[in-house]
């Protein structure tokens, strides 16, 4: 009875626990609904606060977008009459180039009009010349063309006219396709008659030259394992021959072309200065041995000649040319494997020394020389070596295995990012650009002045540049030819990544600098260093009036926005319009507040944070209506158009911020 009474007893505790658990989980799953209930409650309330936020926020937002459409409509005569003025200028430089080609009689074709591009490239595909002179001359003429399209290239693509400047690449590419089939094509030539050109020593050595190209070429018919060099004083172009090459019947091409048609292609950071110099090994036409066999390019026997006819063999060798990998592989081998064999066994290299155009500016201590790779589409270094610069012969000189396409090469990013620039009218009409790169190989800064429709290079003053120093140009000439020597300032977006720098919003910065160029008569301009720390869409600078033209030396401007002061103001630009920002580049950090002010979320709700939200007008000139003065204000509005679209142009191709 004891035993069953326990029992009981446990049963009944076992229930009352089971009782109480069921209760608490009850109580539990009570509390859980009510705590999901007001958790719901708390984020209805909350989705609603938070629409009612960006209903604020919208409604704010469109009162502000339809102030700026009435504030631009306000400068809408402004822009007519100055695009009228623009019309006027660029009406009259047309009747200018038209006359001027029309009274020195000018037989190249005007790149802008499509129906003489394609005749001329008719005429150059069914009128092959056979005099090397004539080709080469009608290479320099391609090369006048491509020069006067390159112009229209870089002004289409400022204008945003997409269509029309890949027009023009495609005519470029055309061109200078043909350029390289006329060399080839006269380099079979010569070689097919290799004979008729040999000299009392039995060499064959020709050579021709003119502005654009150096042509020289060596045929090996003797076959003289003593020749160990091929001297041509005429171009100043030195070979140091393998013996393998001096024992091979070949031909030996060097090539100096003064522009760069590879770079655009790159993959890497590297592009060629100072043209291009190829070096060829090419095949000779195949020639009758005493033996009888034909042979392709071993034997290299002189035709045979019967009475007053000369008897030769015409192959595909008669109008293109065959080049040959280095080390020349063995009679009917394949030549892929065969250069694949060199990686185990380099070849001997080869000794080339050649000059540089005077123009060039070495920027490089310890410059490079690079060949083209077609595969990767990249400049490399590998297999060049004791590269020398002689300053005072202005030659280069290495050693190669890489027999093809080389050149001295620099990085692309050479002056690139910018630390500092800063602009500053010199008169109504005139301004000076000043760029400090981050990383200046050069003594001093560089400069460049704008006025009514040219620009000209103020510094670095060097002797190689004095072209660019003494003549006024159009501002994508100027930086064309500013690159062809040296000094590289046409960044694209593909050299962010190697700068470590994000391109900023193609729109913003395209609209800003039209902004600039129009107040600057008036006011100095500088960068920040706020505008590196900006999203894409935001761009920063800093602007100071001017009230006294005799005191914007460049010391005044660089004592101005070093100093500063309270007529130095900062402004934001996005794609909407300008604000101006309560920060100075001398302040250590930006606060947060003022970040989200810049930035604010959708659903800001400017009140219950205590902020204030910028004050954008929709264009800069608006902006500054009550910061300047009247006087200067007018001289913004009745300033030369061909000034401040020269400086427009120059500002956007320089993308002074994405890489500023």
């Amino acid at each position: 009875m004891a035993k069953g009474k326990g029992g009981g007893k446990a049963a009944k505790k076992a229930a009352e626990a089971e009782a109480a658990r069921l209760a608490a989980e009850e109580e539990c799953t009570k509390l859980d609904g009510e705590r999901q209930k007001l958790e719901g409650e708390e984020q209805a309330k909350y989705e609603a606060e938070k629409a009612e936020r960006q209903r604020v926020e919208a409604a704010r937002l469109a009162m502000e977008s339809e102030r700026l459409h009435q504030e631009n409509d306000s400068i809408a005569f402004f822009l007519g009459t100055r695009a009228n003025a623009l019309r006027a200028v660029h009406l009259k430089l047309k009747d200018d180039v038209e006359w001027r080609r029309y009274l020195a009689c000018c037989p190249r074709p005007d790149p802008r009009l499509e129906c003489q591009i394609n005749g001329y490239l008719n005429t150059l595909q069914e009128n092959p010349e056979t005099e090397l002179e004539f080709t080469l001359e009608h290479c320099d003429d391609n090369e006048l063309v491509i020069g006067e399209a390159q112009e229209l290239v870089l002004a289409a693509e400022h204008f945003g006219n997409g269509s029309k400047r890949e027009k023009h690449l495609e005519y470029l590419s055309k061109i200078r396709s043909l350029t390289a089939a006329q060399i080839d094509r006269i380099t079979a030539h010569i070689l097919q008659r290799a004979d008729e050109f040999q000299n009392a020593k039995g060499e064959v050595q020709v050579q021709a030259q003119v502005d654009a190209v150096k042509f020289g070429l060596w045929v090996n018919l003797a076959k003289n394992p003593r020749m160990k060099t091929i001297e041509i004083p005429e171009l100043n172009f030195i070979s140091e021959l393998p013996k393998s090459l001096a024992l091979a019947s070949i031909a030996v091409r060097m090539l100096h072309v003064y522009y760069d048609e590879l770079t655009a292609r790159a993959q890497n950071e590297f592009m060629a200065v100072g043209g291009v110099f190829a070096v060829d090994l090419l095949a000779l036409p195949p020639r009758r041995s005493k033996r009888g066999p034909f042979v392709r390019y071993l034997l290299a026997l002189p035709p045979k000649k019967v009475k007053a006819w000369t008897l030769q063999q015409v192959t595909p060798l008669a109008t293109h040319v065959s080049k040959l990998p280095y080390p020349i592989p063995p009679a009917g081998s394949d030549h892929s494997m065969a250069a694949a064999s060199t990686t185990a066994t380099a070849p001997p290299p080869m000794g080339i020394t050649y000059p540089l155009p005077s123009h060039v500016l070495v920027l490089d201590t310890e410059p490079l020389v690079g060949w083209w790779d077609p595969e990767t589409e990249t400049w490399r270094t590998d297999g060049v070596s004791d590269v020398k610069y002689d300053d005072e012969a202005h030659t280069m000189s290495f050693q190669t295995i890489k027999l093809t396409s080389c050149a001295l090469i620099m990085s692309r990013i050479k002056l690139l990012p910018y630390a500092s620039w800063n602009l500053r009218p010199t008169t109504t009409s005139s301004s000076v650009l000043t760029i400090w790169p981050e990383h200046n190989p050069l003594p001093e800064p560089i400069s460049i002045e704008v006025g009514e429709g040219w620009c000209k290079l103020q510094s670095p003053n060097k002797p190689c540049l004095q072209e660019l120093l003494d003549n006024e140009m159009p501002p994508a000439l100027l930086l064309r030819k500013l690159s062809d020597s040296g000094v590289h300032l046409l960044p694209e977006n593909r050299d962010a990544d190697f700068c470590g720098v994000i391109p900023k919003n193609d729109d913003v910065e395209s609209k800003l600098s039209f902004d600039l160029a129009l107040i600057a008569p008036a006011f100095m301009i500088s960068s920040s260093k706020w505008n590196k720390e900006m999203e894409p869409e935001d761009c920063i600078f800093r602007v100071s009036e001017v009230t006294d033209y005799t005191r914007t030396e460049q010391r005044d401007c660089d004592k101005c926005f070093d100093k500063e002061k309270e007529n130095v103001l900062t402004v934001l630009r996005k794609d909407k319009g300008c604000a101006f920002l309560p920060i100075k580049d001398q302040d250590p950090t930006m606060s947060k507040d003022l970040l989200r002010r810049i930035t604010p979320p959708d659903d800001i709700s400017w009140e219950a944070e205590a902020l204030e939200p910028l004050y954008y007008a929709g264009s800069l000139s608006v902006l500054l209506k009550g910061k300047a003065s009247e006087s200067s204000l007018e001289t913004v509005e009745t300033a030369s158009a061909a000034f401040t679209e020269a400086l427009h142009h120059l500002i956007y191709t320089l993308r002074l911020f994405s890489f500023g």
